[in-house]
């Protein structure tokens, strides 16, 4: 008998001990974030230019790897080391 009253006891405290549940859940902090919109591509290089005629025509690959490497002239490896080649030169 002692052993019934118990366990109506404990079954008793655990039902009382249970609350509600709030079925919305709760704010969300990152949905008030507003993201910048990310930055404009960068137009192409006039063909004209330096870096267009890095881009176009020196920093392509050659067909003995290694050619414009700098290891010995020329050097296309970089902008200013195409600039320093073709003028300096």
């Amino acid at each position: 008998m002692k052993n019934i009253v118990f366990y109506i006891a404990v079954l008793a405290s655990v039902f009382a001990s249970c609350e509600r549940l709030d079925p919305t859940p709760p704010p969300n902090p990152f949905d008030e974030i507003v993201y910048p919109e990310p930055p404009a591509p960068l137009p192409e290089p006039d063909s004209s230019s330096i870096v267009g005629l890095h881009k176009f025509i020196f920093s392509q690959s050659c067909a003995v790897p290694g050619c414009h490497d700098g290891a010995f002239e020329p050097d296309f490896r970089t902008v200013q080391s195409t600039y320093s080649t073709l003028v300096f030169q």
